[in-house]
């Protein structure tokens, strides 16, 4: 399979995903508070939250199912071009960078579908690779 292949069926993945947790937690929601739209949007926005942030503790579900990773673009010239396991992973401030582009999502699935680079992987000069 080729890394766009997994790279798109990791971001249906994630996006199924997100939308159990979404119809999960308002039902909830909704049924403890009585049917109250103002709180289920209030709970929309912590998942949606929760969407942007999902690369942060390493890889997302989607990522860890197609066995890919986030890495780092700019090469250590002190290590020849190598980055050691530590220098190359990246720091959550940059993966929750990288997912805020998530909001414009028809756009991020598009250039994930045609083989380029995300927007967000652009600002924080990061890429997807296979494990």
């Amino acid at each position: 399979m080729t890394l766009t292949t997994k790279r798109a069926v990791a971001f249906i993945i994630d996006a199924f995903v997100y939308a159990i947790v979404l119809f999960v937690a308002e039902m909830i929601v909704l049924t403890i508070t009585n049917n109250s739209v103002k709180i289920a949007e209030l709970c929309m926005l912590f998942v949606s939250i929760f969407y942007i942030a999902k690369d942060v503790f390493g890889r997302s579900i989607g990522k860890k199912i197609m066995n890919i990773y986030i890495r780092i673009d700019k090469p250590n010239f002190s290590n020849q071009g190598k980055l050691s396991n530590d220098e190359n992973k990246v720091t959550w401030q940059k993966l929750l960078l990288r997912n805020i582009t998530i909001l414009i999502w028809p756009i991020e699935a598009l250039m994930v579908l045609t083989g380029s680079r995300r927007i967000g992987e652009m600002i924080t000069h990061t890429h997807v690779e296979d494990c």
